[in-house]
């Protein structure tokens, strides 16, 4: 397109004043052209730089909540196994008749337990697994309130 116009011009051309001012034109496009060309290169430059920058934010924000699942799997892992063997002697040793102290003893130690077991569960944001001792456990207000007993024995 801008041939045709330089070809154009150049034929209406006719004095040697008329020439100079046809070149002066066509280095004024010329120049414009190529800033215009360099400013979109500049321009697809940054945005493939962004693009760059993003993928690497958005791989870096999955790699930090993968180890944070991890962390936290192992974190409650680590608290709740105890907790599930306290739970499961304490339930043992209830079963074999054990004498009324000794009995209210072990119903404190499993519900306190539970307790333990429910406020992991609600401080790590877990879901309750069907079967597992945060899922037996009556509401927390209950518990709470049993739990006065274990002042009280």
């Amino acid at each position: 397109m801008v041939s045709a116009l330089f070809a154009a011009l150049a034929l209406r051309i006719s004095t040697g004043s008329d020439r100079w001012t046809l070149a002066a034109f066509a280095l004024s496009t010329a120049v414009s052209i190529g800033i215009g060309l360099r400013a979109r290169r500049i321009t697809l430059e940054a945005r493939s730089q962004l693009q760059r920058v993003e993928e690497q934010a958005r791989y870096d924000l999955s790699q930090a909540e993968e180890n944070q699942a991890k962390a936290l799997a192992k974190l409650s892992h680590d608290l709740r196994t105890p907790l599930s063997t306290v739970i499961g002697w304490a339930q043992v040793l209830r079963a074999q008749n054990p004498p009324e102290q000794m009995l209210h003893g072990l119903q404190v130690i499993e519900r306190n337990a539970r307790i333990q077991t429910k406020i992991i569960q609600d401080v790590l944001g877990e879901k309750k697994a069907p079967g597992s001792p945060a899922s037996q456990s009556p509401g927390a207000k209950q518990e709470a309130a049993q739990s006065a007993d274990t002042l009280n024995p």
